[in-house]
């Protein structure tokens, strides 16, 4: 996801994947732009979360519409 869209400006950025019929993610691996990665264990699908560089938790924001 690259963002920014304007002058000194960006919306939120929401990646979609989709994992089958799993119901967690046993492992998300986040690359940014800086180089840094960070890797976030155990997160329940169906979910959508926000992601903070730097942050350790993966925050659960709200579910998925329609499901």
């Amino acid at each position: 996801v690259a963002g920014g869209d304007g002058f000194l400006c960006s919306n939120e950025a929401v990646v979609d994947f989709g994992i089958g019929a799993a119901v967690k993610a046993d492992r998300v691996v986040v690359t940014w732009p800086s180089g840094a990665s960070q890797e976030f264990t155990n997160l329940p699908t169906n979910q959508r979360y926000l992601i903070v560089e730097g942050s350790s938790d993966a925050f659960e924001r709200n579910s998925v519409p329609g499901k």
